[in-house]
């Protein structure tokens, strides 16, 4: 793994949150096919699953996307 992301456990919690947000946003999609559509909700599982990348991105190389 990364060295900076073995000394850092902010590093870890980015990580985890990252993949919490992706999965969440992941399960919202998948709920959608299920389900009726809705524009509001396809929005909001695109932004968790992008922000989770974008968050879980920062942690592994300490650089925005």
């Amino acid at each position: 793994m990364v060295s900076h992301v073995r000394e850092d456990m902010h590093n870890y919690f980015l990580i985890f949150l990252g993949l919490l947000l992706s999965s969440f946003g992941t399960v919202r999609f998948g709920s959608m096919v299920v389900n009726e559509l809705r524009v509001f909700e396809v929005a909001w599982a695109g932004i968790l699953c992008f922000g989770g990348y974008m968050v879980a991105h920062e942690g592994v190389n300490e650089v925005l996307v």
